[in-house]
């Protein structure tokens, strides 16, 4: 796995969300028991500023060139950054049985919605007209 990159050696140089950390110099007196604790988060490095990572932000970064709800405060300080790692890769074998699986569970979603009809012919007359011909609920 990579080292966390210090701000003050590299910034990133692409606009792509990164896991980074976080330090407030200024917090509000309610929250003065997190002053200066390191934390760990996502965002966006862009145009000279950092930005809180949300579903929205990197769209109004490409877009508008900022994203205000988004931008990390003054008293925030961005200590070290690293870039996220890849999403694991889904094995074959479990591909094919979570395929296998979804099949299974659309069947059975699928035949739900016969519950109350006919288990011969489906149909949602009771009593079914062709019980005694082995037709049953």
């Amino acid at each position: 796995m990579s080292e966390w990159i210090s701000v003050k050696d590299r910034l990133p140089d692409k606009l792509e969300p990164v896991n980074i950390v976080w330090v407030n110099r200024e917090p509000e007196p309610y929250y003065s028991h997190i002053k200066d604790k390191p934390f760990v988060s996502t965002g966006y490095y862009h145009n000279g500023k950092w930005w809180w990572y949300s579903c929205v932000c990197e769209d109004y970064l490409e877009e508008y060139g900022c994203s205000e709800c988004d931008s990390v405060d003054n008293g925030i300080e961005i200590t070290h950054w690293l870039p996220l790692p890849e999403p694991p890769k889904e094995d074959p074998k479990v591909s094919a049985e979570n395929a296998q699986l979804r099949q299974e569970r659309d069947a059975a979603v699928r035949d739900l919605a016969y519950i109350g009809s006919c288990v011969v012919c489906k149909h949602n007359k009771y009593p079914c007209e062709r019980e005694d011909n082995g037709h049953v609920r």
